[in-house]
């Protein structure tokens, strides 16, 4: 299946919008919007080049701040794919935006990895 990724997770979340897609937190132009949006791509890099645990630290350090469900499905995908457990901050992404299948698939899948079944 096209986009699925090691361990059957769909690929991380990426949402191009243009300029500054992440929302601003510190005003227009501002120091802070401009290192979360770079901790944002940080954790993208790190995470398609393979560096799981570094991709996860960076995802942390902007849901932190900005605890979108972007970055929360991404931290959880860094964090599935080091072997550990994602499904908690899966569970965040796909309750703070459920029209987003890919959170669900993530959620679903890793559930089923470690023998559990969503309760319906």
């Amino acid at each position: 299946m096209d986009g699925v990724g090691p361990r059957g997770l769909r690929r991380p979340t990426v949402r191009a919008g243009g300029k500054g897609f992440l929302p601003k937190v510190g005003g227009n132009n501002s120091s802070a919007d401009d290192a979360l949006e770079a901790g944002f791509f940080r954790g993208l890099s790190l995470l398609f080049s393979g560096d799981y645990p570094h991709a996860e630290e960076a995802f942390a350090g902007v849901a932190r701040v900005l605890p979108l469900a972007e970055v929360l499905n991404n931290q959880g995908v860094a964090l599935a794919r080091n072997g550990q457990d994602g499904i908690p901050l899966f569970r965040q992404a796909a309750a703070a935006d459920p029209d987003q299948a890919d959170y669900h698939f993530n959620l679903a899948v890793s559930l089923k990895h470690r023998g559990n079944t969503p309760k319906p």
